[in-house]
C-alpha cells in the first residue's frame, strides 16, 4: 500500500530528462542500518547521492532524516530518526528529479511451540500518548503473524487487528 501510494506521488518524468532511476529496499528494524538496494537500468553505474528520506509511521508520524546512497556498491546508508520508532512498520521515500527512493519496513512475528501465544506491543507518541495492544492467539505450529497487506503498518483496520496467519 505503501509502494503505491509512493508511486502515485513520484513526478512523472519530463519529455528530454534523464532516465529515472528507481531504488528499492527492505529496511531493517535497527537505528544505524546499511541497506542493500535494487536499482533501476536508468540508474547510474558509479558515484553517490546524499539527501533526505521522509519517514513515514502510523499514527501521524513524518520526518526527515539524512541517507547516503552508493551506486557502485548497491547500498544505502541511513539511520532512522529518534522519532520513528523501530520496532513498528514504516516506510521512507525521497524523490528530485533523476531520483526515487523507497524504503519499507514491515514487522514480523514469529511464535513457536504449541498452545496459546499472547502478541503484545506498543508505542509512546510525539504527543506524549501510549497505544498499546495484545491478542491471544492459539498456535499449533509455527506460526507466523504478520499484518495483512492491505491493513496499516500496525495491522489495525477499522478497529479490530487483522491477522494473516502463515503455517509452514
Amino acid at each position: 500500500m505503501l509502494a503505491a501510494l509512493a508511486v502515485a506521488l513520484a513526478p512523472a518524468p519530463q519529455a528530454g530528462a534523464a532516465p529515472s532511476c528507481s531504488v528499492t529496499a527492505t529496511g531493517k528494524h535497527t537505528r544505524a542500518q546499511t541497506l542493500a538496494v535494487t536499482l533501476s537500468s536508468g540508474c547510474p553505474a558509479t558515484g553517490t547521492q546524499t539527501g533526505r528520506l521522509r519517514y513515514t509511521q502510523v499514527p501521524g508520524i513524518s520526518v526527515l532524516g539524512g541517507f547516503t546512497l552508493n551506486y557502485k556498491t548497491k547500498l544505502l546508508t541511513l539511520t532512522l530518526p529518534r522519532s520513528v520508532w523501530a520496532n513498528a512498520a514504516y516506510g521512507a521515500m525521497h524523490t528530485d528529479p533523476q531520483t526515487v527512493i523507497h524504503v519499507t519496513a514491515l514487522p514480523k512475528r514469529q511464535e513457536f511451540g504449541v498452545g496459546k501465544k499472547t502478541i503484545s506491543g506498543g508505542f509512546r507518541a510525539s504527543n506524549g500518548a501510549r497505544v498499546s495492544w495484545t491478542q491471544t492467539v492459539s498456535v499449533s505450529s509455527t506460526l507466523t503473524v504478520e499484518p495483512l497487506a492491505n491493513s496499516t503498518p500496525l495491522g489495525l483496520t477499522r478497529n479490530t487487528w487483522p491477522l494473516a496467519l502463515k503455517l509452514p
